[in-house]
């Protein structure tokens, strides 16, 4: 695989920067197959166990189980999204899955990954608490897309052990390509969310002119094992698109390269 850094990210355009990232995207998920794999078994675990213990109810009741969840999601898929940027910056293959927390790069990426994604939740608060909040959900959350887009180079710096691998580093380095990155973000898993529309709908339609086709299409009929592979696909093309946008943007500025 070519891991040499595109050209100057001036004079890319957004289509090319998302082909890029689904090519790369299945080839990462070949190359890392058995990390992938593992992956894949701890989102359809952690999907089946939050479906199970989380109420139904919705609102405030369900702040704890969903924070577990996070905390939990994000420290057991850790160890993948270091494989990834590792693969595709390094092209270096990891073979195996490790938890390693006592490891300084392991704390590092999730102790970041988790503050933003406490982050993001904390701003969802107002509509879980109330859905005529939603509004005021959304204008806190505006805060956290931006500083999720203008740090997003910091996660694959601190992946591959970079110098000078800091927030306020990589909110420098993303400036003045705030809009490329959100359009890349935003655009990019679109066909996956086409794809799970057409799974539903399909699911629904066999479910009523055929219930013993649909029961017999594992992923019609557990609906959490395409979602898992869905989860899986888009986490890592969501982990490809930043080890890109670091290679085109951070290590060509001062303190990544």
């Amino acid at each position: 695989m070519n891991t040499a850094a595109p050209e100057n990210p001036k004079t890319l355009k957004v289509s090319t920067s998302i082909v890029t990232a689904w090519r790369d995207t299945g080839d990462t998920l070949s190359a890392l197959f058995a990390p992938a794999t593992v992956a894949f078994l701890i989102l359809l675990a952690l999907w089946l166990v939050r479906g199970r213990i989380r109420p139904t109810t919705g609102g405030l009741e369900t702040l704890p189980y969903d924070v577990l969840y996070l905390v939990a999601l994000t420290f057991l898929m850790t160890p993948y999204a270091i494989a990834v940027h590792r693969f595709i910056i390094l092209g270096e293959k990891t073979m195996s899955f490790r938890i390693t927390p006592t490891e300084p790069r392991f704390r590092r990426f999730f102790g970041w990954s988790l503050a933003l994604g406490l982050l993001n939740y904390a701003a969802m608060l107002p509509g879980l608490e109330e859905p005529s909040l939603y509004v005021l959900s959304f204008v806190f959350g505006i805060p956290v897309v931006v500083l999720a887009i203008r740090g997003i180079v910091l996660f694959p710096a601190v992946a591959v052990d970079a110098p000078a691998a800091n927030w306020r580093q990589a909110i420098a380095d993303t400036g003045g390509h705030g809009v490329e990155i959100f359009v890349i973000i935003l655009v990019a898993p679109l066909p996956l969310f086409i794809v799970s529309i057409i799974l539903g709908i399909v699911n629904a339609i066999l479910g009523v002119i055929a219930p013993n086709v649909a029961a017999s299409i594992p992923a019609l009929n557990n609906n959490s094992l395409w979602v898992a592979v869905l989860l899986l696909v888009n986490y890592t093309l969501l982990v490809v698109i930043a080890s890109r946008l670091y290679q085109w943007i951070g290590v060509r500025v001062k303190g990544f390269g």
